[in-house]
């Protein structure tokens, strides 16, 4: 076993896959998560802290070297994904690169976070076509989506005429101020 605190960066840089098992439960978070998530961002954004720690993120190595297993933080994972997808859509509006976002989500590979078969094509949506997440069955996807798309929004315009350094002080916050603990099972490790 082997445990890292990584940034939220380096946890989904590269050619990394998570994917969830099937008998995963489905992506649970709701309103009372996101507001608690986007609030240490906002205190990361404004300077109240420095850093914010996630939990942990535990991974069982897969079949090929690139692919791990989600053994725990299958929430926090796909709450990232959400987050890169609404970072990617307002990132040309405020100056940014919308590619390293699109980075953060998909790979060679395909989707860098692969949930359980349930919620399967509502972060294939939001990889590819977020406006279509409506017409799924898929309600907290769908909710953290405009949640975090509408706070961001909200908050970039109030900061008139400093609309692209918003844009990228909340940008350097999700991706350089936010913290798990990767913990890598190795084969001898029991998942349990």
């Amino acid at each position: 076993m082997k445990a890292h605190e990584v940034s939220v960066r380096n946890l989904f840089k590269g050619t990394i896959r998570f994917a969830v098992p099937a008998f995963q439960r489905r992506y649970a978070w709701r309103e009372r998560e996101f507001s608690r998530l986007w609030e240490d961002i906002r205190d990361l954004v404004e300077g109240e802290q420095s850093r914010h720690f996630m939990g942990t993120v535990v991974v069982a190595r897969g079949k090929q070297s690139h692919q791990f297993t989600v053994i725990d933080g299958q929430q926090r994972l796909g709450t990232f994904s959400i987050i890169f997808s609404v970072l990617r859509d307002l990132a040309q509006a405020y100056k940014s690169k919308p590619h390293s976002f699109h980075a953060a989500l998909k790979n060679d590979h395909g989707s860098k976070f692969v949930p359980s078969i349930q919620d399967r094509d509502a972060f294939a949506l939001i990889v590819d076509n977020p406006n279509l997440l409506l017409k799924t069955r898929h309600r907290n996807v769908w909710t953290g989506r405009q949640y975090f798309y509408n706070e961001l929004q909200s908050y970039i315009d109030t900061n008139k005429g400093q609309r692209p350094a918003t844009f990228r002080a909340i940008r350097d916050a999700v991706l350089d101020k936010l913290f798990v603990v990767r913990i890598s099972l190795d084969n001898k490790d029991d998942a349990q």
